[in-house]
């Protein structure tokens, strides 16, 4: 059975923040966590890369393995799949991954370690803090969801804040960060609205994401280094 996360890529293409990930990879080593079937892993090789995948489903690990250079079928949080993890890797790729895991900060600082010098670690990750979900805590509202920022499998939750803290506290430096999917208040509906919609877009909306990550992101990559 395919996966939620397949049948989303299957049906919308790949996400603005999977596209950010594969732009930011030259060749080199890279290890997937949480390859799902292996569309990132098919752009990685396209590029060269030689790319070794973590996926705990085995039927996604199987497809994934075709295009990989070793598949480990398990999760990243067990021990013995980071025991037999021997290489040092140019990118660590972390796909809206972190979310899901018992202990992110562990596993985070076993990748510190998995980075070569100039190594560096992508994450794309949901932000809790986005605008629309403040607003439906204030209702009450915390309802699962099959997908998003609810979705039923997340284990932890981050806003933008504290997932760069956590970063930092790790030792990892920011190199940058690419919001993925922004919205303000209204803009859906101001959009509808001729020339309004235009210079919501071309002037309004900019400023008002450069100063309020936080509140604007609802999705994100960041890039980062040791």
């Amino acid at each position: 059975m395919k996966s939620i996360y397949q049948q989303l890529v299957e049906k919308h293409g790949l996400s603005p923040a999977q596209k950010i990930i594969i732009s930011l990879v030259d060749s080199g080593k890279v290890l997937e966590i949480g390859s799902s079937s292996g569309y990132l892993t098919k752009e990685f090789v396209k590029k060269g890369c030689k790319v070794d995948v973590v996926e705990i489903n085995k039927e996604d690990a199987k497809e994934a393995g075709k295009l990989a250079t070793f598949t480990f079928v398990g999760s990243i949080e067990d021990e013995n799949i980071q025991k037999i993890l021997k290489e040092d890797y140019d990118f660590i790729i972390c796909a809206d991954v972190l979310e899901h895991l018992v202990d992110p900060e562990k596993v985070l600082g076993f990748f510190k370690r998995k980075l070569k010098k100039n190594g560096q670690i992508l994450i794309s990750i949901p932000n809790i803090a986005f605008w629309n979900s403040r607003i439906e805590l204030l209702k009450g509202r915390f309802e699962y969801q099959q997908s998003g920022l609810f979705d039923k499998t997340h284990l932890r939750f981050y806003t933008y804040n504290s997932f760069l803290k956590l970063l930092q506290k790790i030792g990892f430096k920011i190199v940058a960060i690419f919001p993925a999917e922004t919205k303000i208040p209204f803009e859906y509906s101001l959009k509808k609205i001729p020339l309004v919609g235009w210079i919501l877009v071309r002037f309004i909306k900019p400023p008002i994401i450069k100063a309020f990550p936080n509140l604007t992101y609802y999705h994100y990559v960041i890039q980062a280094k040791i």
